[in-house]
């Protein structure tokens, strides 16, 4: 076997290796904002819009169920509901007799955007509880690419902090406690 060959496979093994310990690593994943971002992925790929109206029941007692329902708001907390109106969204509140509700996202859509490749052959369920593990598996499975993905040459400084990040997220994700020489978790965090 070729010294090119060895490098790839080493770097295949490496990946394959941190891809399958981070996605199934013990523990629950903390989607927590997150929640509903792959649904305007989804709502994207389908139909180039950035509304959640079929995401979102419009009976009450049904909506009760959905992740991240407030009683307060009727709606889970990261959904708003604006009158939409000739086209424009009337965010002061004030709408006219045609306007009409509609739902969307209240975080920024820039993870939605990136994450349509992902969810563009998958179709969410419509139950509400399926759609939440929906979202959480594929959420687990752009999380495990994500921190398998950037595989530097075998030796180099980058390459033992990067598995080190790797480590860090499933030994978070299974309760252990894990610490860099700083003090502080590396990488980003689930929530």
């Amino acid at each position: 076997m070729s010294a090119g060959c060895c490098r790839v496979a080493i770097r295949l093994l490496l990946f394959a290796g941190c891809f399958l310990a981070f996605r199934f690593s013990p523990g629950y994943p903390q989607i927590c904002d997150s929640r509903y971002s792959l649904l305007v992925a989804r709502n994207l790929v389908e139909t180039g819009d950035t509304t959640l109206d079929r995401f979102i029941p419009a009976e009450l007692a049904a909506r009760r169920a959905t992740p991240g329902y407030v009683a307060e708001t009727g709606l889970p907390y990261s959904i708003l509901a604006f009158p939409v109106a000739d086209g424009h969204v009337l965010y002061d509140g004030r709408a006219p007799a045609n306007a009409e509700t509609h739902y969307f996202y209240s975080y920024p859509l820039g993870s939605s955007v990136l994450a349509a490749p992902f969810v563009a052959t998958s179709v969410p369920p419509a139950d509400p509880a399926l759609r939440a593990a929906w979202e959480d598996r594929i959420q687990l499975n752009v999380a495990a690419l994500l921190c398998a993905w950037p595989l530097p040459e075998p030796g180099s400084a980058r390459f033992g902090a990067s598995r080190l990040r790797c480590f860090s997220h499933s030994a978070r994700r299974s309760g252990a406690r894990c610490r860099a020489a700083s003090g502080r978790t590396p990488g980003p965090s689930f929530c």
